[in-house]
């Protein structure tokens, strides 16, 4: 079901389940975090759609989507609440491995809480940026990530391609 039927036509008893994948190589691990699971639960198992099943951590989480999703620019102001125990200790191992130059990876997949196997959503894979300590935890925005930094291509210029003058 798409997410335009979910919204359109599920029953009231049935709700979105959003869930981050937070990563990045000096991590001491990958954390899988679920913003709102099945109200008995702590962890909550959730399919990737590809056969993979993947049990996620409850962690009070706010997402702010930035712009539409059918932006090449989607990005979203996360919140944790972690309280200050899993980010400041993994930034200080990115700092320490000297990995500083590659951002956390943010993956963003949402479920139907009666259909768990598969995500209504995603994955739509962000990099996280300028993360930031507040009073509950830490705050980031995860943004796509920027595929062409570098310039690719040549440089037409008129010493190496005389002919253009005519078109200048």
């Amino acid at each position: 079901m798409s997410e335009a039927e979910y919204f359109f036509s599920a029953p009231r008893s049935v709700s979105r389940i959003e869930g981050l994948v937070i990563s990045h190589p000096s991590f001491s691990r990958t954390y899988y975090l679920v913003r709102n699971p099945n109200p008995w639960m702590q962890r909550q198992a959730l399919g990737h759609g590809d056969g993979t099943v993947q049990e996620y951590e409850y962690l009070p989480l706010r997402f702010k989507p930035k712009d539409s999703r059918g932006d090449l620019d989607f990005g979203m102001r996360i919140d944790l609440g972690d309280l200050g125990e899993i980010i400041p200790d993994e930034l200080q191992r990115v700092v320490d491995a000297g990995t500083s130059h590659i951002r956390p990876t943010v993956i963003y997949r949402a479920w139907r809480s009666d259909k768990l196997n598969a995500p209504m959503i995603g994955p739509i894979v962000m990099q996280a940026d300028e993360i930031t300590r507040t009073r509950d935890g830490a705050s980031f925005d995860a943004i796509a990530p920027y595929l062409n930094l570098t310039r690719t291509g040549e440089a037409y210029t008129l010493e190496r391609f005389p002919m253009l003058r005519g078109f200048l």
